[in-house]
């Protein structure tokens, strides 16, 4: 199962220029870095008969990506990096778009600067002196 991607990002593929195909799909993405990497080197590769397996799904889906990657190399007989690109491209194609979304942003940053402030003032008025 290969992910849908422009096909600005294709032509750059089949040009051989991974480094703009990285820069489109980001630009149409919005993904960070490592994924649009992940997703290119993913495309570019020649297929494999093999799929992975409802088990490496599986532990994926389950947040084992470790154990994902071990399943994938043992069936498929790869190295460690290239199970590695695999699994991250699977996570990549089964992932909502919204676990590309930073989570919170300025609202995270400012609960936690309120509830640091609220513990200083805690201390503060608890303090004798």
């Amino acid at each position: 199962m290969t992910p849908e991607l422009p096909e600005s990002v294709v032509e750059a593929i089949n040009d051989g220029d991974k480094i703009e195909a990285i820069k489109r799909l980001r630009e149409a993405s919005g993904m960070d870095l490592a994924s649009a990497k992940a997703a290119v080197e993913h495309y570019s590769r020649p297929t494999r008969s093999g799929e992975p397996s409802e088990a490496v799904r599986s532990a994926l889906a389950a947040g084992r990506k470790i154990e994902a990657i071990k399943l994938y190399r043992e069936e498929h007989g790869v190295g460690l990096r290239e199970a590695r690109l695999e699994v991250e491209a699977l996570q990549h194609e089964t992932a909502s778009p919204e676990a590309y979304q930073t989570s919170g942003g300025w609202r995270s940053l400012v609960s936690v600067l309120l509830a640091v402030a609220v513990l200083i003032a805690v201390y503060v008025w608890l303090t004798p002196g």
